[in-house]
């Protein structure tokens, strides 16, 4: 699940990557880079595995 608690968050982080972006990165990179990170956000559960994924240890449900 994402993250939604702070809305005004994200626009900030993109504002800030704009006007600021760090040294040797331009500012589309740096948004690219805020959005992938955001993106990957809530993509897997690490107590959870794939059917396909043996289980390394047990699980306790």
């Amino acid at each position: 699940m994402r993250e939604r608690g702070d809305p005004d968050a994200v626009a900030r982080a993109r504002r800030a990557a704009s006007d600021d972006p760090p040294r040797g990165v331009c500012s589309s990179e740096a948004i690219a880079a805020i959005e992938d990170v955001l993106a990957a956000i809530g993509d897997s559960c690490p107590d959870c595995s794939t059917p396909d994924e043996p289980e390394d240890l047990p699980r306790f449900k």
